[in-house]
């Protein structure tokens, strides 16, 4: 929704716009919102947009010059400042054939293209927020892993997807503290999951039990720091583990993610710089070339996601480059459809049969 107002003493508290229309009367410039798909309403005097429940102002930069405004003071100016209601956090799921192609973020873009969930559709339990989302395949059924925000604290929540269809199945598993970032994996016919637990100063492992709802602890991988955001990945008989400890990555690795313990790669940190650390979802394979996702967390939370290819990984070696800034971003920032501020999280699944990737990210509308 949008406000149309002639209180000129309030114009120089507006910051930032690209809605591009030039001062005019209130009857066009509201017949030029509302083409545009905008609410228009009249603001009654003397109240205040905080008194509008659900809702959250969006400033907006001056449609003209500050000389514009003094030259114009007597013939009356308008300005508008964008009011859009408050939407929670939401996962959007959809398939690609091709992660790596730069076509997805305009795919990420078009919100009307997939089925999303949001707090609002889960019914098992009481939630204010999803995010953090994992695809995995069992018994030929399509599963998402994520992060559920319950009056407490966080806990895992799994979904069942069929099609276009999202099943609530409940808490999977819950802690006396926080639990995010829930990565899911399978290691000899068994699911495990790694999620973040940084609040109990530890990375544990867990084993399904009863799959999908019943996990046990069955070993605690590291303790004594904040391991945020940890993802783990096989390849030519070794585990790595990339996790993001006191803002910078940190990547180790073992023979046996069971059995035994893990040291830290020579290399290690990896990447210093805040802006490329921190994990944006898990490491995945393309065609045979394994990619990392990052977010940029700088100017505010999930800003955008970049990709990162890892030319070359073993014991002794690490080695990547950046060939997407800006991976997955809100290429509508401060236009109509912002949904996607804060995405900070993506994860891909491939389909066996036809190829294809299934994918999932997390967004909202909120700007700060």
């Amino acid at each position: 929704m949008l406000r149309v107002t002639e209180d000129n003493s309030n114009i120089f508290n507006s910051s930032k716009s690209t809605y591009l229309l030039s001062p005019t009367t209130p009857l066009q410039m509201r017949v030029s919102l509302e083409n545009l798909g905008f609410e228009v309403f009249d603001q009654e005097p003397n109240t205040s947009l905080s008194d509008l429940n659900d809702m959250m102002r969006t400033r907006h930069m001056h449609l003209f010059n500050q000389d514009d405004f003094e030259k114009n003071r007597e013939t009356g100016v308008y300005f508008i400042e964008g009011v859009k209601p408050k939407r929670p956090y939401a996962l959007r799921f959809g398939r690609v054939f091709d992660f790596t192609s730069p076509y997805i973020n305009d795919l990420a873009n078009e919100v009307g293209n997939f089925p999303s969930f949001t707090k609002d559709h889960v019914v098992s339990h009481k939630s204010s927020f999803v995010a953090d989302p994992f695809l995995f395949y069992w018994h030929d059924s399509l599963y998402c892993f994520y992060e559920s925000r319950l009056p407490e604290r966080a806990a895992i929540a799994v979904l069942r997807l069929e099609g276009d269809n999202i099943v609530d199945m409940g808490i999977c598993l819950s802690e006396e503290f926080h639990l995010s970032f829930p990565n899911i994996f399978e290691i000899d016919g068994c699911p495990y999951l790694m999620p973040e637990c940084s609040e109990s100063n530890q990375l544990r492992l867990y084993k399904s039990t009863n799959f999908p709802l019943e996990w046990q602890l069955c070993k605690i991988i590291f303790s004594g720091e904040k391991f945020i955001d940890s993802s783990t990945f096989y390849l030519n008989g070794v585990w790595y583990i990339f996790s993001y400890v006191s803002g910078k990555l940190r990547l180790y690795y073992s023979y046996n993610i069971l059995l035994l313990d893990f040291a830290e790669h020579p290399q290690s940190p990896i990447c210093s710089d805040i802006k490329y650390a921190r994990p944006a979802g898990r490491v995945h394979n393309f065609e045979g070339t394994f990619y990392r996702f990052s977010q940029n967390c700088v100017n505010y939370y999930g800003e955008y996601i970049s990709m990162h290819k890892i030319i070359e990984i073993s014991p002794e070696i690490y080695k990547e480059e950046l060939i997407d800034e800006k991976y997955l971003y809100n290429k509508y920032f401060g236009l109509i459809r912002p949904w996607n501020n804060k995405m900070h999280h993506v994860d891909f699944l491939q389909d066996d049969e036809c190829g294809d990737f299934h994918f999932v990210f997390d967004g909202t509308d909120e700007i700060k």
